[in-house]
């Protein structure tokens, strides 16, 4: 499921960024730090589509990059429970199978595949 999260945090601009504007200086920070991060709380972070509000900087003793506390909305996509998605299988185990979801990788455990017991035979093959 795609979700737009306003989040409020306090940004750690570098001093690479320093020549610009402001609000675009935090807006290049936010895409370097969240853009195509996965947390748990927010899923896979696909975009920044705004950037509300930026306070005033802070600067903090032995630390040469300002904090500015801001509000932004991000794009992002958090797999749900029992959601059906479209995937490619990129590697097969003897317990189970990876699954490409995009930029994330699933598996799909052996016991999942089928309601039937299901060994491993010593020839590799499967049988049930």
């Amino acid at each position: 499921m795609f979700y737009l999260t306003e989040v409020e945090d306090h940004i750690r601009v570098e001093p690479r960024h320093f020549g610009l504007p402001t609000k675009e200086a935090v807006e290049r920070q936010l895409e370097e730090s969240y853009v195509n991060h996965v947390t748990k709380e927010l899923g896979y972070v696909l975009s920044v589509v705004e950037v509300s509000e930026v306070s005033d900087g802070v600067i903090i003793p032995g630390d040469g990059s300002p904090f500015y506390k801001s509000i932004f909305t991000l794009l992002t996509r958090k797999p749900e429970l029992h959601e059906l998605v479209y995937g490619t299988i990129a590697e097969i185990t003897a317990f189970g199978a990876f699954v490409q979801i995009g930029p994330l990788q699933g598996m799909i455990h052996i016991s999942q595949t089928m309601e039937d017991y299901v060994t491993l035979s010593k020839t590799g093959t499967l049988s049930g």
